[in-house]
């Protein structure tokens, strides 16, 4: 074969080898993407992970505060005690709120209960789903209460007594090292309710 034969040749099936070429470039161009896609949504998920961690431990923080104000108005509408006390306790209740407000709104903590739920309800699966959706209606009830001073506006979800501080900061405890583990994504509510009636007011000690 010639010189000028090698030529035509080449010429021949040029075509073809280019396409071949475009179409394994193509090919490597969408595992690149893929990848790339891939890395975002993890960077993304983490993102997300992060934020429901510190607003796990941040409203933990206020519970304390939001517990004793509770306590003190729930105490303000006993009919055993003398009109004296109940303006003491009345009082004691509003310095409480003021204690609370000092540090954070109470209308910013309810914005951040909210988030926490559409956060959990979003990207987590499982029991710490659960426990956080659980958790932030916990925070939503308490601060319904105190809003409205109205004991009724929590009897729907969390008719029993409040959990005190030692018993929430232990299923912080648990959440938070979980959430360093989880990384997956949301799934169905299914089951939440009987999950809240059962394991979760168990582990918050409010049934046997």
């Amino acid at each position: 074969m010639g010189i000028i034969d090698i030529f035509e040749l080449v010429n021949k099936y040029s075509g073809a080898i280019a396409a071949f070429a475009a179409i394994g470039a193509l090919i490597y161009a969408r595992k690149a993407i893929k990848r790339t896609t891939e890395d975002n949504r993890k960077q993304i998920l983490v993102g997300k992970f992060e934020e429901i961690y510190e607003l796990v431990v941040l409203l933990s923080v206020e519970y304390g505060h939001l517990y004793d104000a509770y306590i003190l108005f729930e105490k303000s509408l006993s009919t055993e005690i003398p009109e004296e006390t109940r303006k003491a306790i009345n009082e004691n209740f509003r310095r409480a709120i003021l204690k609370t407000n000092g540090k954070v709104e109470i209308e910013d903590l309810f914005t951040l209960t909210i988030r926490l739920n559409v956060l959990a309800n979003a990207y987590l699966t499982g029991e710490i789903k659960f426990q956080i959706i659980g958790y932030s209606q916990l925070f939503e009830a308490i601060i319904n209460v105190l809003k409205s001073r109205d004991l009724k506006v929590k009897e729907d979800e969390f008719p029993e007594i409040l959990p005190t501080t030692e018993k929430v900061f232990e299923l912080v405890n648990r959440m938070t090292a979980r959430l360093v583990e989880v990384i997956n994504l949301g799934s169905e509510n299914k089951g939440y309710v009987e999950y809240r009636e059962t394991v979760f007011k168990k582990q918050l000690g409010l049934r046997e």
